[in-house]
């Protein structure tokens, strides 16, 4: 006995010899049209003993053995079982087509099943109480689909097939492989183990990290012009001190290249439209380079600092939260409309993005509740990469708004047809929120009496009040 072969090749080498033998010495048994069954019976016989035991051999021996005339008749059986559909035929002509696959050779029963299964569900039942045979039942079905004036498709679907199960089952493998990983990015122990794997592997194929440009175990970290940490990300610090000390621009083209930093940042800024619109009027019908000294007033000045505060001031935005409510808040005004796009965990509402654009000439012409539904309209279309497949709600301080979508066609203008079915297409849950309660909307709305100051002194007025004579004079004689 020589020696045990470890890997097995020798053995899967007589294995593979022995299967080949076998199949060589297999002879099938003559086909016997008159009895097919005592045939299956034989050959089934001879399978056994010859020791082929694979179902894919065996089928293979039965299609070589058969006759052409016969493989065409089962190809024609398979079509008439599982392939014919009504489609876009009339009821006789499936029926009269089903016949002639079958050959003859079918029972009238069973054509009368398959036939049924392919037609409409009222037309089965109002033809399964039928008595009449099978030649008179296609012309009530053709008169049937007539009166209805719909030909239905009915398409045999295989619910469970085993694609779909491969499927479902890699879903859920990757979904939990998913799950596993969020969970350990959380923690710290696991990070620091994926790093010194990465580095092995760096390791063993000559690869060397510079170290001068590498961050690890941070809190925090800048990246593309943006502050990200665990909280979320913000605007770098030295960018928001760059545009915070920019000089007062004398001319277009400054204004400009101000405006172009500044709004690298616009989705960190609530209402920016609004804050720049007054900046945005110099440059309008300017040539691109143009450099017109600009005639700055009082108005340009304190708008172009309310511009530098409102980086300054710039909002933290969140990460996402695939666990948190989505929703999408949004407000109209006279001069422009704007969106907040923001999520809520564990009662705590956080900003996502900001959006808002200044109307046209047009827009600034329509009533509030033109006003409104572009609002919606514009942010949804804004945040579509973001909102579509997502459940999220629509918040708006325009109550009329929660009623669009229960308006018939006759009630609406062709453009509110047009904003609704957009806007449908991705949510229709739209609700009310007090301009109070929408603490965003509230605060967009209001931008001028946040960045413009006032010059009264409302900490001096108590003050003042106390020294008053004429004042405590009043209060005297009221009292008496």
């Amino acid at each position: 006995m020589g020696p045990p072969n470890v890997n097995g090749e020798s053995e899967t080498k007589l294995y593979v010899s022995a299967e080949i033998a076998l199949v060589g010495a297999f002879k099938p048994p003559p086909l016997r049209r008159n009895n097919v069954e005592l045939w299956f019976s034989q050959i089934e016989s001879q399978f056994l003993i010859s020791g082929i035991s694979r179902e894919e051999t065996k089928f293979l021996h039965v299609v070589a053995i058969l006759e052409e005339d016969i493989l065409s008749y089962v190809s024609d059986l398979g079509t008439l079982l599982s392939d014919m559909q009504l489609g876009d035929k009339k009821p006789s002509q499936l029926l009269h087509e089903m016949q002639d696959l079958s050959l003859g050779k079918i029972e009238e029963s069973v054509i009368r099943m398959l036939w049924f299964q392919r037609l409409p569900l009222t037309t089965q039942r109002i033809l399964s109480a039928s008595t009449d045979k099978i030649a008179s039942l296609p012309l009530t079905a053709d008169k049937m689909a007539e009166v209805s004036g719909v030909w239905t498709c009915v398409t045999s679907v295989e619910v469970e097939s085993a694609h779909l199960n491969r499927l479902k089952v890699q879903i859920s493998e990757l979904t939990s492989v998913v799950q596993q990983y969020c969970k350990r990015i959380r923690n710290a122990s696991p990070h620091r183990r994926d790093l010194e794997q990465v580095f092995q592997r760096l390791n063993e194929n000559g690869l060397v990290l510079n170290i001068e440009k590498c961050i690890f175990g941070a809190d925090k970290l800048p990246f593309l012009g943006c502050q990200v940490s665990k909280a979320g990300i913000s605007p770098s610090k030295e960018k928001v001190e760059a545009l915070v000390d920019y000089p007062q621009p004398q001319d277009v083209s400054a204004l400009r290249r101000f405006l172009a930093r500044l709004n690298f940042y616009r989705r960190f800024i609530p209402n920016a439209a609004e804050i720049q619109r007054i900046l945005y009027d110099f440059v309008k019908g300017k040539k691109k380079r143009e450099k017109t000294t600009i005639d700055w007033s009082e108005t340009a000045v304190q708008a172009f600092q309310t511009c530098k505060n409102s980086i300054a001031q710039a909002a933290l935005l969140a990460h996402p939260n695939s666990e948190a409510k989505l929703s999408l808040a949004v407000v109209a005004f006279n001069t422009g409309i704007a969106g907040t796009l923001q999520q809520t965990y564990l009662k705590n509402t956080q900003p996502l993005a900001f959006f808002s654009r200044k109307l046209t000439r047009a827009e600034s012409r329509y009533n509030a509740y033109d006003r409104e539904l572009l609002a919606v309209y514009s942010s949804v279309k804004h945040f579509r990469h973001f909102l579509e497949g997502r459940d999220f709600i629509i918040y708006t301080d325009h109550k009329p708004l929660t009623f669009a979508s229960q308006q018939t066609g006759e009630k609406t203008s062709p453009r509110h047809q047009y904003y609704l079915e957009f806007i449908s297409q991705l949510s229709t849950d739209v609700r009310y929120i007090s301009g109070i309660q929408s603490t965003v909307s509230d605060a967009i709305s209001r931008i001028d009496e946040i960045g413009i100051p006032s010059e009264i002194d409302y900490e001096e007025i108590p003050r003042v009040q106390v020294d008053d004579v004429e004042l405590l004079t009043l209060q005297g004689a009221s009292s008496n």
